[in-house]
């Protein structure tokens, strides 16, 4: 579920009602229809409520089912944010570069032992582990989505190696993410461990080995991710600890926020249903039978250029530089009429803390519109660094979050809703990795780690920073009639120059 910007869906609606008006008839109209859409939302809320008080009571119902026919097996998904994503386009891809290669024999080991074997603390020994979910398959009973224990799990079925004979290079890497981004079988568990012993970074001599986690987004996100891979390693020092971070919400406090969402939820659903209708990005035709995913990413980037431009920009966030680095980028490769002059930002976010380790969906989203036209670059960082900032301070997160969860407890068919249509230019996801070097399995040195979100949505374009060591790389992947995979390489290719130019002015303006 995705924020919009309030002023630009009213002034799109306007156009099916007045013509070109004065600013003082627009801004009356624009609150008139602020009041319509209010009332819309508090005479819904009601209806919603009373739907969801009687989904809970079916869910009773189908739960007694459940554990009498098949004895406690098969289960609901209790959390709404692991129900919500669709069968197609929900693969994460997690790749971690490390010095040496490590055989299969000693991954599964180390993965079962740290990881599948770890007990939850909050309960007895003998009742759970604190990953078990990673042993269930995700099925449809009475059209709900539920988690069945895989009776046949092993986790040999859960990791393999590709291509031991040959080197692999980034565009080989390329291919098989491609690939690897495609959804898995649906009769077990849908994550796996890939090892590719032999890989090599261009301009390298020596080869490295990569491990790729590939995993459904039911399962855990990206933050969660991170969590399960520190109980692999050593020296892990986290830019963001998920679980330290604020404090975790009273009982009151949590009532208050689901009377928020029955209250500006209905209006968010409005605005998204209507924003859809909107064009985001001026589509190219197909020249194949089928729209490809294109992936790459950049360049190293020293987090100490980011640091100068946060210094001198106030707001600038590092999605919000990104964002705009990426803009930039693609009005230097593209013609004009192949990107919108008004951009919708979309950019992930957390809602911390995490109530601990085990694998879960906190994230939530929100939007802020850019018009591109905006000649000088760095004002239009500003600019954007305070759209953002206003946004952050709406309900829209909080919000979008308790839709997911609730809209997920519905029947499958009406849990996907809020992730079906565009709503976005492109999507930010921003992924801190650690501060420092660190050794996987306690042995393995790990020179870079990164990774590509899933496309949820028909938002074509997708970009993540991965945060590691002081340094970070974007990563965009792009559908092929929003972006050829050649154009997304370029834009891509550009975005480091276009940070150190930035860095370069303002230092310069500095002094």
């Amino acid at each position: 579920m995705k924020s919009v910007n309030r002023k630009t869906f009213f002034r799109f609606t306007l156009l099916f009602i007045l013509p070109e008006s004065t600013v003082g008839a627009m801004a009356a109209a624009t609150f008139v229809l602020a009041l319509i859409f209010l009332s819309l939302s508090i005479l819904l809320s009601p209806l919603g409520l009373l739907l969801l008080l009687g989904n809970e009571f079916i869910r009773i119902f189908i739960n007694l089912i459940l554990r009498y026919k098949y004895s406690g097996n098969i289960q609901l998904v209790s959390d709404g944010n692991d129900a919500v994503y669709r069968p197609n386009r929900s693969m994460v891809i997690s790749l971690i570069r490390i010095e040496n290669p490590i055989a299969p024999e000693e991954s599964m080991e180390k993965f079962t032992k740290d990881v599948l074997l770890l007990k939850n603390p909050k309960t007895r020994e003998h009742q759970s582990t604190t990953y078990a979910k990673l042993e269930q398959i995700l099925i449809d009973k009475f059209g709900y989505r539920c988690w069945k224990k895989d009776e046949n799990f092993n986790i040999k079925n859960h990791c393999r190696t590709v291509v031991s004979n040959s080197v692999v290079y980034k565009t080989d890497l390329l291919q098989l993410i491609r690939k690897l981004a495609d959804d898995m079988e649906e009769d077990k568990p849908q994550w796996e461990i890939v090892l590719i012993p032999n890989y090599q970074e261009a301009g390298e001599v020596v080869t490295s080995s990569l491990i790729v986690f590939r995993f459904h987004h039911a399962y855990m996100d990206a933050l969660s991710f991170t969590m399960m891979i520190e109980k692999l390693t050593s020296n892990y020092n986290y830019y963001i600890d998920p679980c330290k971070t604020l404090t975790k919400k009273t009982f009151k406090e949590q009532v208050v926020n689901f009377i928020k969402f029955l209250y500006f939820g209905p209006l968010l659903f409005i605005l998204l249903t209507t924003n859809r209708l909107r064009s985001f990005w001026p589509k190219i035709p197909q020249k194949c039978s089928k729209t490809l995913r294109n992936y790459t990413w950049s360049k190293p980037i020293k987090l100490d250029q980011i640091r100068e431009i946060r210094k001198s920009l106030k707001n600038a966030s590092i999605p919000v530089i990104i964002d705009n680095a990426f803009i930039s980028s693609t009005m230097q490769v593209l013609p004009r009429h192949r990107y919108p002059e008004t951009w919708s930002l979309g950019e992930l976010s957390a809602l911390l803390p995490y109530k601990n380790s085990g694998p879960q969906n906190r994230f939530s989203i929100f939007s802020y519109e850019i018009n591109v036209t905006q000649e000088n670059e760095l004002e239009r960082i500003q600019t954007t660094a305070n759209e953002a900032a206003k946004e952050m301070t709406l309900p829209w997160i909080l919000i979008g979050f308790l839709g997911l969860k609730i809209f997920g407890r519905f029947p499958k068919v009406v849990a996907q809703l809020p992730l079906f249509g565009t709503s976005n230019t492109l999507i930010m996801s921003y992924f801190p990795c650690s501060k420092t070097k660190f050794k996987l399995f306690q042995s393995v040195n790990v020179l870079d780690i990164w990774g590509f979100p899933p496309h949820g949505n028909n938002t074509g374009i997708f970009l993540c920073c991965n945060m590691y060591c002081n340094e970070f790389k974007v990563l965009a992947s792009s559908d092929s009639d929003w972006l050829e995979e050649k154009e997304l390489k370029e834009i891509v290719n550009r975005i480091p120059e276009i940070i150190s130019k930035w860095v370069y002015q303002l230092n310069k303006k500095n002094d």
